[in-house]
C-alpha cells in the first residue's frame, strides 16, 4: 500500500482505479524507474533483455531502491505494462504463470531467466489471433490483447488437456500431423513453438500459409476420437457382423441381428456376467451411430472413445473378439448338449 497508493503509482482515476503512467508520477526519481520498467517491459528486442544489469541499475546510484521493493515494483509493472513477453527459464521451461514466487525468483537470480519482449506487427497479431482461435474457437477474434502470445498458448494448453489422450500421441494421423504432436509434446516456450517450430513444420514462413496448414493438422488431430469410433465400428462389423461391409444396414441394427439370435433364457444362462450385459445391451434400440459405440467401447474396455489411446484400440478388438467367442462357444455347447438329450430319447 505504501509503495504503490501513497507514491501515486497506483491511483484511483475517476472513481476507476489504475496504474499511473510514468510522466502521471510526481517524484522525479521514482518516475525515472517507472519509465525504466515500462521500457523493459514492453520495448521489444531481438535477444532477451538484461534483467540482472536493469536490477544492478536500480540498485545503484542515484536510485538505490532496495532489493527488498523491487518484486513488488516488478509485480506491479506487469500489471501495468501488458506487453508480448516472454519468460523461461534457463533450462528452456516455461513460466506459463508469472507468480510472485516467480517473480521474487527472478529478482534474486536474474541470470536463471530469460525475459524477452517481442515486436508484434500487425501480421503477427493477425497471425497469433488465429492460432488461438484454431486451439480455442470460444476466444473473441480479436488482435486488440496486448498478451496474444500467453493467450496462444493458454488456448494450446487448454486443448492439449482437454482432448482425447490420442490425440497427442496416436499414429493413426498423417505423418504431418504426428510431426505436430512432437511439438506440442516438447514443451517449447510460446515464442519459439510458434514463430519457430510451427513455421518450420509447415516448412513456410508465410503466416497465411502456416495458418491453413494448421488449421487442418489441428482438425486431424481433433477428429482423433471419431477415428477411434471408426474403428469400434469396423471391429463390430469384423467381429459380429462377419465380415460384412456398412451397407444400407447401420452397424447397430447387426449388432442387434447377431444378438437377438440367442434366446433371452441363454443369455440368462450365461457364466460371464459381462458377456450377459453385453448381449442385453445389443438388444436394445439406439436411434444413432455415436451412442452405440460409445456404449460398446465403455462395456467392452471400461472407457468411452474420447478417453482412448491407440492401445486401447487393440485391446477393445481382442476383448470384443474374445467375448463373442465366450458367447458363441457356450451357444454350441448348448445345442450340442440338447442334440445329445433328443438323442438320448
Amino acid at each position: 500500500r505504501t509503495i504503490l497508493l501513497h507514491t501515486g503509482l497506483y491511483k484511483n482515476d475517476k472513481g476507476r482505479w489504475r496504474f499511473a503512467q510514468p510522466k502521471e508520477v510526481e517524484d522525479e526519481s521514482l518516475a525515472e524507474v517507472w519509465a525504466s520498467f515500462s521500457e523493459l517491459l514492453t520495448k521489444p528486442e531481438k535477444g532477451p533483455k538484461d534483467t540482472a544489469g536493469f536490477i544492478r541499475t536500480l540498485q545503484a546510484p542515484p536510485y538505490g531502491v532496495r532489493m527488498g521493493v523491487i518484486p513488488i515494483l516488478f509485480a506491479a509493472a506487469l500489471k501495468a505494462f501488458p506487453s508480448a513477453l516472454s519468460l523461461v527459464r534457463s533450462n528452456g521451461e516455461y513460466v506459463a504463470d508469472i507468480l510472485p514466487t516467480e517473480i521474487e525468483e527472478l529478482c534474486k537470480a536474474p541470470h536463471a531467466f530469460q525475459l524477452s519482449v517481442l515486436p508484434l506487427g500487425l501480421d503477427e497479431k493477425a497471425y497469433l489471433c488465429d492460432l488461438r482461435d484454431i486451439f480455442d474457437p470460444s476466444e473473441k477474434s480479436t488482435t486488440e490483447t496486448m498478451d496474444l502470445i500467453r493467450e496462444c498458448y493458454d488456448a494450446i494448453e487448454m486443448w492439449k488437456h482437454t482432448s482425447p489422450p490420442g490425440a497427442l500421441d496416436s499414429r493413426l494421423v498423417s505423418p504431418k500431423a504426428q510431426k505436430l504432436q512432437m511439438q506440442l509434446r516438447r514443451g517449447l516456450a510460446p515464442t519459439d513453438l510458434l514463430f519457430n517450430a510451427v513455421p518450420r513444420l509447415v516448412g513456410s514462413k508465410d503466416f497465411e500459409k502456416v495458418t491453413s496448414e494448421i488449421r487442418m493438422l489441428h482438425s486431424e488431430l481433433s477428429s482423433i476420437e471419431e477415428t477411434y469410433r471408426d474403428r469400434v465400428k469396423r471391429s463390430v462389423l469384423t467381429i459380429v457382423g462377419g465380415g460384412i461391409t456398412d451397407g444400407e444396414q447401420s452397424v447397430r441394427q447387426i449388432a442387434k441381428d447377431w444378438a437377438t439370435c440367442f434366446p433371452s433364457e441363454f443369455i440368462e444362462s450365461l457364466d460371464d456376467g459381462k458377456c450377459r450385459a453385453l448381449l442385453k445391451q445389443l438388444n436394445q434400440s439406439y436411434a444413432h451411430d455415436e451412442p452405440f459405440l460409445n456404449m460398446l467401447a465403455t462395456m467392452v474396455v471400461g472407457k468411452a472413445p474420447s478417453r482412448w489411446e491407440d492401445t486401447v484400440v487393440f485391446e477393445f478388438e481382442k476383448q470384443l473378439q474374445d467375448m463373442v467367442n465366450r458367447i458363441e462357444n457356450q451357444a454350441l455347447e448348448a445345442v450340442n448338449s440338447r442334440s445329445k438329450e433328443f438323442d438320448g430319447l
